[in-house]
């Protein structure tokens, strides 16, 4: 068995998709430099030693505030509001008490929308069937991409919307 070592030319260029992106997981260092899982961990590593990453979520890392675009807390908490609204959809479908559940239900789209939304969004991603197995993520961003929410995103910032509705949907 070989260890994975990190060239500096891999570091290099995980920062400049870091900085483009806003957020790193490894996942998206695998695809972007074609490095297996140890490797593109060991990139992460070297990304949050040198103060560019911190940790978010499981899975999950944001740049730090030195080097934040500008119009990215925006997008995050668009991101995170969509994240949230599907979470209560899915509590009220399970018929869940969740304290924050209707607050977040509501700020993301008017009561007569939401109430729509949350509907469809159950009948399609939760109650049918799905050939995506027991992750209901894929079923969910297709849905919303469908709905024309994500018409404003970015491929990146709907990757994000993605795994942390992964992260979601693992914690519970």
């Amino acid at each position: 068995m070989t260890t994975p070592f990190v060239t500096q030319e891999n570091v290099v260029r995980a920062r400049e998709i870091v900085l483009h992106t806003q957020w790193a997981s490894i996942s998206l260092i695998q695809r972007h430099l074609r490095l297996g899982y140890q490797s593109a961990i060991q990139v992460v590593q070297c990304l949050q030693a040198e103060g560019l990453l911190i940790p978010k979520y499981r899975q999950l890392w944001l740049v730090a505030d030195a080097y934040h675009q500008h119009t990215f807390q925006h997008r995050l908490e668009f991101i995170e509001s969509i994240v949230a609204f599907i979470v209560a959809c899915k509590a009220r479908m399970l018929q869940l008490t969740r304290p924050a559940c209707s607050e977040a239900f509501y700020s993301f789209a008017p009561e007569t929308d939401a109430n729509s939304l949350c509907r469809k969004l159950c009948e399609k991603c939760f109650q049918q069937p799905r050939d995506f197995g027991d992750d209901p993520s894929a079923a969910i961003v297709k849905f919303l991409k469908n709905q024309g929410y994500c018409d404003e995103m970015s491929p990146s910032d709907i990757e994000l919307m993605e795994v942390l509705i992964c992260d979601q949907f693992y914690d519970q």
